[in-house]
């Protein structure tokens, strides 16, 4: 097969990674040296950015959280369970 022939999204990484993310349970960082061919330039790594809204939502779940647990009755109740 011909590099050209192979997409821009998809990652090239030795015959081990496959095996070594169902033995972990998780998604392995494919960048890592263990895993790149020899001879061939590493992908590029792509690190997705929280959006601003996600950023918002985060730090109003915290407020309502401290809120929630600053106030004496609604306290006592998670103490209940």
């Amino acid at each position: 097969m011909v590099n050209a022939e192979i997409p821009d999204n998809v990652v090239i990484v030795k015959e081990n990674y496959p095996g070594d993310c169902m033995q972990y349970r998780r998604i392995l960082d494919h960048a890592q040296d263990m895993y790149q061919i020899p001879g061939r330039e590493p992908e590029p790594v792509e690190v997705p950015s929280e959006s601003p809204e996600s950023l918002q939502i985060k730090e109003k779940n915290r407020i309502q959280e401290t809120q929630r647990m600053s106030d004496p009755h609604l306290a006592a109740d998670n103490n209940m369970y």
